[in-house]
């Protein structure tokens, strides 16, 4: 593939424009393209799990009903307060989200339980 890639790439060859779509198809759409392998890790891994930073300070601080995590999403860091066990109340499952206060993921040394429930109580 890198060689018909070369091939495209190169000025003094000219390619045709099927050619450069064919590759490109084959390259995207193929049973081993990008799509497919994008497909595959998505059915694979949980996006939660691909977001969430485990930090050993926040590690272990988990109740029997709740856990507390740290996230990575598109807006920042932010902290999720995740309902565990068999809650009979429809609330106590929805997770509970703060974004991080601001400098406080450039040192993540600092960032434990205690903090996080003093700055925001």
């Amino acid at each position: 593939m890198e060689e018909r890639l070369d091939k495209i790439a190169n000025t003094d060859e000219k390619v045709s424009e099927d050619e450069h779509v064919a590759y490109l198809d084959e390259f995207y759409a193929g049973d081993d393209g990008l799509a497919a392998q994008i497909q595959c890790i998505a059915e694979a891994v949980d996006a939660d799990d691909a977001r969430r930073a485990r930090l050993p300070a926040l590690e272990g601080n988990s109740t029997s009903d709740s856990e507390i995590g740290l996230f990575v999403g598109p807006w920042g860091p932010y902290v999720k307060k995740i309902a565990m066990g068999d809650s009979t109340e429809e609330g106590d499952k929805k997770p509970v989200t703060a974004n991080l206060p601001p400098g406080m993921a450039a040192d993540l040394s600092t960032i434990t339980l205690q903090s996080l429930i003093g700055y925001w109580h």
